[in-house]
């Protein structure tokens, strides 16, 4: 597969930290080695040592769900790294409940819908 580094090195630059952390450390078997040296280098860039590319790893590693292959699997909501997995109901224009479907969440996402979340909640358990 060729690897368009000019669009890798601009969406590198246009992304921020913590997704380019992400993608270098728990997402690392998905990437080309190409882009991964031109985020590495992009994270350099922004000050961020080894030790510190290292220590988020650890930190994701422990928390983020694997899916039977062992690759992490991501949130529904976004490109985060899931860290919660639940039931919900899918629902037709957003409102009309239809049928319950697994959805996984990273840390952000887990946290917005417990906030949201009613206490007479109409969710599957």
């Amino acid at each position: 597969m060729n690897v368009d580094q000019k669009t890798i090195v601009e969406r590198t630059q246009a992304s921020d930290t913590e997704e380019l952390l992400d993608r270098v450390t728990v997402f690392r078997e998905d990437m080309e080695p190409e882009a991964i040296r031109i985020i590495e280098a992009e994270l350099s860039r922004r000050g961020f040592t080894d030790d510190a590319i290292l220590a988020h790893a650890k930190n994701r590693c422990e928390s983020n769900i694997v899916g039977d292959d062992g690759s992490a699997l991501r949130c529904t909501s976004c490109d985060r790294p899931a860290i919660v997995e639940d039931r919900d109901w899918f629902r037709v224009f957003g409102k009309l409940p239809i049928f319950p479907r697994s959805v996984r969440y990273c840390e952000l996402h887990s946290r917005e819908r417990h906030e949201s979340r009613p206490d007479d909640d109409d969710g599957v358990t």
